[in-house]
């Protein structure tokens, strides 16, 4: 059972359900795992949304300094920026992948989105358009 405790009723509720569980699992000899942390909030698909955007203009701008090319998709930069600000996995028999940026809590997410824009305005020189609200 899972119980997101936003008061004091649901967190009585909680308490009142664990003991009953305890009590069962303690009578069959078996141990109870409960399990406290706080609340993981899924971000938005307008923050989504937008990190795409900013994505998006990166491709646009950005270009091949040998070849002054645009050449790089928004999933190229997404891959290029998760390497960058949230890391790499290291996979058997060597070379690595981009940690998911999926695991980010909404805080994360932000301040991620945020790196992104900011190397992005100082070494690619991306200027960002905001979009119009619709």
């Amino acid at each position: 059972m899972r119980w997101v405790i936003r008061d004091s009723n649901i967190l009585a509720r909680a308490i009142s359900h664990v003991n009953s569980c305890w009590q069962e699992a303690n009578t069959s000899g078996k141990p109870l795992e409960v399990i406290c942390q706080p609340e993981n909030i899924k971000r938005s698909s307008a923050a989504n949304r937008y990190y795409w955007d900013v994505l998006r203009q990166i491709s646009e701008q950005a270009t091949d300094h040998e070849t002054g090319r645009h050449r790089y998709s928004p999933e190229v930069w997404h891959e290029y920026m998760k390497r960058q600000f949230i890391g790499v996995i290291d996979l058997p028999g060597g070379g690595g992948m981009a940690e998911s940026s999926a695991s980010l809590t909404v805080q994360e997410f932000s301040d991620f989105t945020k790196g992104v824009e900011s190397y992005a305005a100082s070494e690619l020189g991306v200027v960002f358009v905001a979009k119009e609200a619709a």
